[in-house]
């Protein structure tokens, strides 16, 4: 199978390579390793998604896969004022979910999950301030300036 978002198997992918690796998601412990589980459906994924949902105030029912996921993300209206932070949204939260996932299969550490989304939400604060530098003044305005 392939890698990416065609949705094959990482670990697959890996063990291939010579990588001695378990078959199940890292992050959960619950399921097959699958780039559209690891991203989406893993319980962890499920938690930074919903937190992110909650700040920026909407609904919103995650899709089968990756791919659809970042269709309709990028289809959404949002706001003027919050389209930068709204699209740097997904690639930041893929980045950490993958991060935390290497961290732990290659280096043997994990990372609470209250830590993780801290970790995303400052993560993302920098990239808006590196990419965007007069967007954002602080990091407390950037917290209270989700909502679309």
């Amino acid at each position: 199978m392939e890698s990416g978002l065609g949705g094959g198997s990482h670990t697959e992918n890996l063990q291939k390579r010579g990588f001695r690796l378990a078959s199940y998601c890292v992050l959960c412990k619950e399921a097959e390793e699958h780039v559209h589980h690891l991203f989406l459906h893993c319980k962890v994924a499920r938690e930074l998604w919903g937190m992110l949902f909650l700040l920026f105030g909407c609904s919103w029912v995650l899709p089968a896969t990756v791919k659809q996921h970042l269709h309709m993300w990028n289809g959404c209206r949002v706001r003027k004022d919050k389209k930068k932070v709204w699209r740097m949204t997904p690639l930041c939260l893929l980045w950490c979910i993958w991060r935390e996932r290497n961290r732990r299969v290659f280096e043997g550490l994990e990372m609470p999950l209250y830590r993780l989304k801290d970790l995303f939400l400052k993560l993302l604060f920098f990239w808006m301030v590196e990419t965007y530098p007069m967007f954002i003044s602080s990091f407390v305005e950037f917290l209270g300036g989700f909502k679309c």
